[in-house]
This record gives C-alpha cells, structure tokens and sequence, in this order.
C-alpha cells in the first residue's frame, strides 16, 4: 500500500499563489509518426485513429490556443500524475533544459520501441514558453512535501505520485511544481490539471524556439537551429538509467 502523501502533509493547508513561466516542446514536422506509414494520407489516419477515442470535448477550452489546450482534451494514457483512467494534464518546466532532459527520456523509449534497427533519427522540435498563474497551486519540491521527493519524482515507480495527483485533482488544485526525475540539476517541472490556470489564451509569441533533435542509442542531441549563436545540448543513456536499465515511463 502506497504512503497517502496529500494526508500526510495535510496539502490542503498548503495551497498557494503560482505564477511562473512554464517551458514546454511539441513535435514540429510529425516525422516521428510518418516512419510507421507508407504516405501522409495513412499518417493522417493513424493519428486519428489513436487519438479519437480519447478525444474529449470542452467548449470553454475553444478559446485557448491548441498548444495550450490539447492535452487537456485526452484522457491520460498513464503519467506520473494521472492514472489511465483520469484527465490528462499539460506537463512542461521551469527551464528550458529541463524540458530538453524529459524530452530526451522519451525519445530513448522511442527508439526501444520498435525491433528495427536505427542509426540516426532527426526531427524538427518547437521550444515555447506561456504564463502560468494562480492561487489554487501546490509547491511538491516543497516543505512539507519535500520531504517524499523520493517518492514523488521516483524514475521508475509512480504509484505514489498518481495517487498524489488524484488528491490534488479532487482538492480542485490547479497547477502544481515538482522536481524532475530526468534532469540531473534537479530543475522543477510544472503541471496544469485545467487551463484556468494559463495566464493568457496563447503561448509567448516571442518565445518559439525551433532545434532539431537527433537521436542514437546512446546520446540525444538538441541542435538550435533559428539562432546566430550555435547551441547544443546532449543528454546520454546513461543518465536516465537505473541499476543499468532505462525504466518504463508511467502507464
């Protein structure tokens, strides 16, 4: 039986003011997806066969932008703070980077996923950032909950943080900050259960970023690409491993 967190730190005593700027990337060219097909046409039909049945319709969420409000939209295929059976949430972080490190960790997964065998993967990525902003918000990296990090960020259990998110999901929380798993600065990650807590109904127009991302089975490079300046960044496999093997993400 998992540690009841939210009792034992009595979270509701705990709630409070949010306002941060949240870092999130998305896919830019589908390419990803488009490997598994033979055309775009069969791309299409894929995605919407994937995602269709988790498709949840809110008229309210039409005035924000889909960047913003398409996770929402999707019942959670398993994460570290929802179960299967609840409401996505928008995840990002408080720092580009650590954004970058999350990233890195599923695009390993992405690569075991398939038997066939890769040499390189490139694909295109968008880094952007929007306001986040509100009083119904829980600090996890926090005293009282801080002392369950362990817990809460586990790389590789996640019974005790969705049970987490469930009780900050039923105490009408919306939007929370944790420490993140994947990043070895131990950078905070940020979730929203609700768009009520965006600031605004669009991204940071001045905040897109485009990079590209290669992949290999040992390294994952972020190549910033609409910059004067070069920027990189590499994350290796085996910063993301335990006891020599990369855990599953949440499910």
């Amino acid at each position: 039986m998992s540690i009841d967190i939210w009792s034992q730190c009595q979270g509701i005593n705990h709630i409070q003011v949010l306002n941060e700027t949240a870092w999130r990337i998305v896919g830019t060219d589908g390419t990803a997806m488009r490997k598994l097909v033979d055309s775009y046409e069969e791309q299409e039909i894929l995605e919407n066969m994937i995602n269709k049945p988790k498709l949840i319709s809110i008229k309210e969420n039409q005035r924000f932008h889909p960047l913003l409000i398409k996770p929402f939209e999707y019942r959670s295929y398993g994460s570290r703070f929802a179960k299967k059976s609840e409401l996505g949430l928008w995840y990002g972080s408080l720092h580009p980077e650590t954004t970058m490190a999350e990233t890195a960790f599923y695009q390993f997964h992405f690569l075991r996923a398939s038997e066939a065998s890769y040499s390189l993967v490139k694909r295109q990525i968008t880094l952007f950032s929007t306001k986040v902003r509100t009083e119904k918000a829980i600090k996890l990296e926090k005293s009282p909950f801080s002392h369950y990090t362990k817990l809460i960020s586990a790389p590789d259990v996640y019974k005790a943080s969705q049970q987490l998110g469930t009780a900050m999901r039923e105490s009408a929380i919306q939007a929370f900050t944790y420490q993140s798993a994947r990043d070895t600065k131990k950078s905070n990650n940020i979730a929203l259960f609700t768009p009520k807590a965006f600031r605004h109904h669009k991204p940071d127009a001045k905040s897109f970023q485009l990079w590209h991302c290669i992949a290999s089975d040992n390294f994952i490079e972020f190549v910033r690409t609409n910059s004067i300046i070069r920027e990189t960044k590499i994350f290796s496999l085996n910063q993301f491993l335990v006891n020599g093997v990369l855990p599953f993400p949440a499910g």
